[in-house]
């Protein structure tokens, strides 16, 4: 079976009434459309999602997540994932639906989730540089949110901007759990590898996975809390202040080097370095250097 395009994609969304399984979807509106009336999806690596807000009363608002390229065990994990008895309130509740859109070529899977408003983490980020005590709050709501993670014995696989929503009232919700690791699925590969400018250079699918990011998330906002002016100097666009580069060689590294600089962030860059050369199993909870 062929996988559909973006433009597949386009085009049925265009009648949802004919392309969804699913009665509220299929009763719904595309809230995001283009110039021309297409509809206008959040675009990333591996799905594209869609705003879609369905009548009656209550007007719920959806966020469909529609899979750019087929994965093997996207159906298993899935099925594992929505059995587990409890669901912390970081993740997004979610219905994966294997056959949820019919297209001429076939029926394909979609993900269901109510829509989230919020900004991803370096948009939020750069809107508020200058201000040191929400940035410090934030990573402070970081650590929370990695105990709970933990609490749940789950870990996320991608932790990275692009997965990390800052809500209006400033809390944090997780994105994309196409790598999220749980005891149920551990026999089961992970369908990506990670964001590499959050990543250990030798990551491992387990439930240890999400401390190295952590600590990489923890210390850029703990770092831009007290020196802002690190952000244009480090900051490329699809990172905070880090790159693989650094995790790689962090002793040559410039974005260290700056670090290493300011005499409040010395600790938390010297745990950082060692956690680069650790087996990424080793590296402590976050807990233990949160501030």
């Amino acid at each position: 079976m062929t996988w559909p395009t973006q433009l597949d994609y386009q085009e049925a969304l265009a009648f949802p009434a004919h392309c969804f399984t699913d009665r509220e979807l299929g009763s719904a509106q595309l809230t995001l459309l283009g110039h021309f009336g297409l509809p206008q999806p959040i675009t990333g690596n591996f799905a594209n999602v869609y705003r879609l807000k369905s009548g009656g009363s209550g007007m719920q608002e959806w966020a469909v997540r529609l899979f750019l390229r087929d994965e093997p065990h996207r159906r298993a994990r899935y099925a594992l994932l929505a059995a587990l008895p409890s669901w912390p309130g970081c993740l997004l509740p979610f219905e994966f639906q294997p056959e949820g859109l019919v297209l001429a070529t076939g029926s394909f899977p979609l993900m269901k989730l109510p829509w989230q408003e919020g900004e991803p983490l370096n948009v939020w980020v750069e809107r508020h540089l200058n201000d040191r005590r929400a940035l410090e709050a934030l990573a402070g709501r970081w650590v929370a949110l990695i105990r709970e993670l933990e609490v749940a014995q789950l870990a996320h696989g991608d932790l990275q901007h692009g997965n990390i929503l800052v809500t209006p009232e400033s809390e944090l919700r997780l994105l994309d759990y196409d790598a999220l690791w749980a005891p149920v699925l551990e026999k089961l590969p992970p369908g990506e590898l990670g964001h590499p400018s959050y990543q250990h250079p030798q990551r491992r699918y387990n439930s240890t996975q999400d401390r190295f990011p952590a600590l990489v998330i923890y210390t850029a906002l703990r770092a831009l809390a007290v020196a802002p002016e690190l952000w244009y100097r480090l900051d490329n666009g699809d990172n905070l202040l880090f790159r693989r580069e650094d995790f790689m060689a962090p002793t040559s590294s410039r974005a260290f080097s700056l670090l290493r600089e300011r005499r409040e962030l010395r600790t938390l860059t010297t745990a950082l370095e060692a956690a680069c050369g650790a087996s990424p199993s080793l590296v402590p909870a976050l807990e233990r250097y949160a501030i």
